[in-house]
């Protein structure tokens, strides 16, 4: 039987590159497989972002995805959705130089705009990230598209487009299967109202990377595994059922934890809690 690998968002420890070759060992010594990939790019230089990859691979580790901003894709406003491409199409270049496996990008779409016109959010959309994913032909790279969080601590859920896995799926429809998948994160799932298990059902077959964080309610707060009201057993079965072999990708906070040894002993409580819930 296939095992899935983990991976831990590279911010959790570090939010520099300065010490990056023992960030790597650290990640490796935990029981990781690979990383997630966000920082403020426009502050790296090139070489910065070649000794990332070079830590990486000196350390057996895989990245597994560099995670995109997130411009509106969907906007109405052809300056601003030429704009948003442009700019995930420059991530997109750092996804092929790191040799990341999956390129992260969330769809666009405000929810006044999503009552208003679905059809032409959609429309956008798929325009926007066929544009984008001709930077990536001749190469394999997925493109993972994530279902967006609907609200924030104390709102009411937002119907942006992405939210809800009919949106997700629908879009699939429209786009290569070669190239383009989904991202499930579990917390956005749950801010829409919709179970985590629910939202694999709807677009399982589509389904190519995650993103593992709990809540302790309806909100984004990227908890560890366990610290929430995520049910991880039954979530990981229907994982299973679903014969999903991607990896499990943690999106921690890197405010939990204190030094770097504290978010080590963390992390391999996590692991532990993970795999004794998928048996």
């Amino acid at each position: 039987m296939r095992k899935n690998s983990f991976s831990i968002n590279l911010d959790f420890f570090t939010s520099h590159l300065k010490d990056i070759e023992a960030t790597a060992q650290r990640i490796k010594e935990t029981g990781f497989d690979g990383i997630l990939f966000y920082l403020d790019i426009k502050r790296l230089a090139q070489n910065q972002i070649g000794k990332v990859h070079a830590a990486m691979r000196n350390n057996g580790l895989v990245i597994h995805q560099l995670h995109s901003p997130w411009p509106n894709l969907g906007s109405f406003n052809s300056r601003e959705r030429n704009a948003a491409i442009a700019t995930c199409q420059r991530w997109l270049d750092h996804a092929l130089a790191m040799d990341a496996q999956t390129f992260v990008i969330h769809p666009g779409g405000l929810e006044e705009d999503c009552i208003a016109a679905i059809d032409k959010v959609m429309e956008f959309n798929i325009h926007s990230l066929e544009k984008i994913a001709a930077g990536a032909a001749g190469t394999n790279l997925k493109i993972a598209v994530e279902n967006v969080c609907a609200c924030g601590k104390n709102e009411k859920p937002r119907r942006r487009f992405g939210t809800e896995p009919a949106h997700l799926a629908n879009l699939m429809k429209k786009l290569c299967r070669r190239r383009f998948g989904i991202c499930l994160d579990t917390s956005h799932a749950l801010s829409a109202r919709v179970s985590a298990e629910d939202f694999i059902l709807q677009i399982q077959d589509r389904l190519i990377t995650t993103h593992l964080h709990d809540t302790t309610g309806h909100y984004d707060e990227h908890l560890l595994p366990g610290g929430g009201i995520i049910p991880w057993q039954k979530f990981l079965s229907t994982l299973k059922a679903a014969r999903y072999h991607g990896p499990l990708v943690l999106e921690i906070s890197p405010a939990i934890g204190g030094n770097p040894r504290e978010k080590c002993a963390l992390l391999k409580q996590t692991l532990k809690f993970l795999k004794n819930q998928s048996c």
